[in-house]
């Protein structure tokens, strides 16, 4: 994996994004990774390094990982 700074926005350029749709409501899902589904859902607004750092470890670990833009 390769190191990034948790600092800077992470361009998830190694995540495919897909736009979905749950009751209504239109959301932007990236998605990453072969095996059993794995959701990484971010605490706060946006996708931050951190939770980005998690979702390739969790993808790593071999699942595949959605994680959900989250905007207000």
């Amino acid at each position: 994996m390769q190191a990034r700074s948790i600092m800077v926005d992470d361009p998830l350029e190694d995540f495919t994004p897909r736009t979905m749709t749950f009751e209504s409501k239109t959301k932007k899902v990236y998605v990453s990774g072969r095996g059993p589904a794995a959701i990484v859902l971010p605490e706060m607004l946006g996708i931050s390094p951190a939770v980005s750092r998690l979702a390739r470890w969790v993808r790593d670990a071999g699942f595949t990982v959605f994680t959900v833009l989250v905007r207000p």
